[in-house]
């Protein structure tokens, strides 16, 4: 009995049509490695990458900023009633009693 192995072995067909593939793909990854080595080197000058940075930090400084501003916006509607109630409270414990007097004596 023949392995699979052997009866692969004596088919020279099967061989040789493996063989021409590998040969193509070699020949296609060659053709594309020759030709994307060609590009030429792109050389960015450091003021050319500061501005970059430099627009792009602004961008997400402004954004950052408005959600700061909506978040303050949205805090302070029910912050501020709370600490205008205790701030009225606080003033009202601390302020002397004042007696209620009638006009004229109190007669």
């Amino acid at each position: 009995m023949l392995t699979c192995l052997e009866q692969f072995l004596r088919c020279p067909q099967r061989i040789l049509s493996l063989t021409m593939k590998a040969i193509k793909l070699s020949i296609v990854l060659a053709c594309l490695f020759t030709v994307s080595c060609k590009k030429e080197v792109q050389v960015i000058r450091p003021e050319v990458i500061k501005g970059k940075i430099d627009s792009i930090v602004n961008v997400r400084f402004r954004e950052l900023d408005a959600n700061a501003q909506r978040d303050l916006d949205y805090r302070i509607t029910i912050e501020l009633r709370v600490k205008a109630d205790s701030i009225y409270n606080a003033r009202l414990k601390a302020a002397p009693a004042v007696k209620a007097t009638q006009p004229n004596g109190g007669q």
